[in-house]
């Protein structure tokens, strides 16, 4: 290799990595939305979630009662067919299983957590107990 191909090489390689420093400086420096600042939170939710799924399937294939034992072939498969079923499942839009929500309510930090638009159990069983004492008196 020549001289010049390896220096300009060494140019190439030199200023890639000032564009890369130039990018996570811009993204130090931006502000991120609440939404964006989730992000990371949910997606190791959904991994969390997908996870449990995959073990459940995997544990749940298991009591299935069997002549033989399955070739490991059909056990990559199984496995694989599991965590792609998993995966869907901790995606679904609906909320999954449920796993998501909890792990996100233990992880998200405060401020980044959404309002609810419901009263807490507390509010919702003393305005009860009170709407009941008022009937039991008429």
């Amino acid at each position: 290799m020549k001289a010049s191909n390896v220096s300009e090489k060494k140019f190439n390689v030199s200023s890639e990595s000032k564009r890369q420093r130039n990018r996570v400086d811009n993204l130090k420096n931006k502000p991120l939305s609440k939404e964006e600042a989730r992000k990371p939170f949910e997606k190791i939710a959904e991994g969390m979630e997908t996870q449990f799924v995959h073990h459940m399937l995997k544990q749940m294939r298991q009591t299935i009662p069997q002549d033989k034992p399955d070739s490991s072939e059909v056990s990559y498969y199984n496995s694989l067919t599991d965590y792609e079923r998993a995966k869907i499942l901790a995606t679904d839009p609906k909320g999954g299983i449920g796993i998501k929500k909890m792990v996100l309510d233990e992880i998200l930090p405060h401020y980044l957590k959404k309002q609810p638009n419901h009263k807490p159990a507390s509010q919702v069983h003393s305005s009860y107990m009170n709407a009941a004492k008022e009937n039991s008196h008429e």
